[in-house]
């Protein structure tokens, strides 16, 4: 059982190296000059932290291995400092009160830098919903874990009949006294592996119910006897996601959220949230930065490939692309937010343009890999990294490559482009 966890943080250098905030490279649309003043305070934040945390000895594997648990929770803590791990929570359970406009920027400035990423599904996903529908005794117990990074959630939703129409599911949850006994296998599930809890939806069986009833969300110990959890290797020969199958298990009745058969209800607050975080329009900035550098660097014709018109006009493209897809990100800032907000259009557009873009930039970049990406597979699981600059070359294009295999998944993970289309012209047309 691997304890890797999320992306490790791309470079140490790159807060330090731009300046003022003109030098963005994104879409600033934030004037205010207290917005402006905060964006200063992050990256001064990220210029002392990020070397302190991640020295230079460690720059060579960036990009090139998963963050493990311990990494995590000391980058989450380091942002706790400052209140910037939670900040979007009640104050009450960590958060600052943060607007969504600061929120963005904080975002927007630590994914530019280049910051280990922080564990989303459980502050984004499940902290919402416990703070929003979760029992106090809920609250006490999983919020400030969650905050410290102390626990890591896995979601469990889909099943071999239920992908995009989570309806479809078909694990049930059968209360027995205090308890409810827990049957079914979930599929896909990111993270599962080393995730201590998971957040599911169950069937409990209600008289007269349609098909969005009777489902209840539950909050499942994955060390809880019953439960086994087998590795699904994915196409660019990682391990990211599994089968999770329950047998019998014991779940207490105060683990169910809310009432039972109103699961659909909490989920689509998690469904929200879950596309803009999925469609990764900041990391898709990042990536485009990084296909630009491997144009530059690569060569052919004695002349670096970023002169070649071809080249040229592609990422020029997807450059117009992604300062647009950064205008509507920055529309659904001013959007009603919550779970009592009407459904809205602008999170599915965004998650199917931004997913479709990210697999033109790895295209690109593959593309410039030419014949040094067909041998780049799978990418390594490093600890140690050599210092020669020709295998160190090859590792790099290891990445690049496996970023491509893995980007097939970004237009299938949260809901298909198709659903996705669905939704839009079910609520838009």
């Amino acid at each position: 059982m691997t304890s890797k966890l999320y992306r490790a943080p791309q470079t140490g250098k790159a807060s330090a190296a731009r300046g003022s905030v003109n030098e963005v490279s994104t879409v600033n649309l934030v004037n205010n000059p207290g917005d402006i003043q905060f964006r200063m305070e992050v990256r001064e934040f990220i210029r002392k932290a990020l070397p302190e945390l991640f020295p230079d000895s460690m720059t060579a594997r960036w990009g090139l291995r998963f963050l493990d648990r311990t990494e995590v929770r000391a980058w989450t803590r380091a942002l706790d400092s400052k209140g910037w791990a939670v900040p979007h929570w009640p104050v009450e359970w960590g958060g600052i009160g943060i607007t969504a406009v600061r929120r963005h920027i904080l975002l927007e400035e630590l994914s530019a830098a280049g910051c280990p990423s922080q564990d989303a599904i459980s502050i984004d996903f499940v902290g919402p919903v416990l703070y929003t529908f979760g029992s106090p005794q809920q609250k006490r117990r999983y919020l400030p874990r969650i905050r410290g990074a102390e626990d890591f959630w896995c979601q469990g939703f889909s099943e071999a009949s239920a992908g995009s129409d989570v309806m479809q599911l078909k694990t049930t949850a059968t209360r027995q006294g205090n308890h409810f006994i827990v049957t079914g296998q979930k599929l896909w599930i990111t993270n599962a592996h080393f995730a201590d809890m998971m957040f599911a939806l169950v069937r409990v069986e209600m008289p007269g119910q349609r098909r969005q009833q009777g489902l209840s969300f539950l909050l499942i110990d994955m060390r809880s006897e019953g439960i086994s959890v087998r590795p699904i290797l994915t196409i660019d020969g990682r391990h990211h996601i599994n089968e999770v199958v329950l047998e019998n298990v014991k779940v207490p009745a105060d683990n169910l959220v809310g009432e039972p058969g109103k699961g659909w209800i909490y989920a689509r607050l998690i469904l929200a949230n879950e596309r803009n975080v999925i469609a990764g329009v900041r990391s898709a900035r990042r990536q485009l930065e990084q296909a630009r550098n491997l144009l530059q660097t690569r060569r052919e014709g004695g002349a670096p490939l970023l002169e070649y018109d071809g080249y040229r006009s592609r990422i020029a493209q997807m450059e117009i692309e992604l300062d647009a897809l950064e205008v509507l990100e920055q529309r659904t800032l001013h959007a009603p937010s919550g779970p009592d907000a009407p459904p809205s259009v602008l999170g599915p557009i965004l998650k199917v343009r931004a997913s479709e873009l990210r697999q033109q930039i790895s295209e690109l970049a593959i593309d410039a890999l030419g014949d040094c990406g067909l041998e780049a597979h799978p990418h390594p699981e490093l600890e140690q990294v050599p210092t020669d600059p020709a295998a160190l070359a090859h590792l790099r294009a290891c990445a690049i490559t496996a970023g491509y295999l893995f980007q097939r998944s970004a237009t299938i993970a949260g809901g298909t482009s198709e659903v996705q289309r669905n939704i839009i012209s079910a609520i838009g047309l």
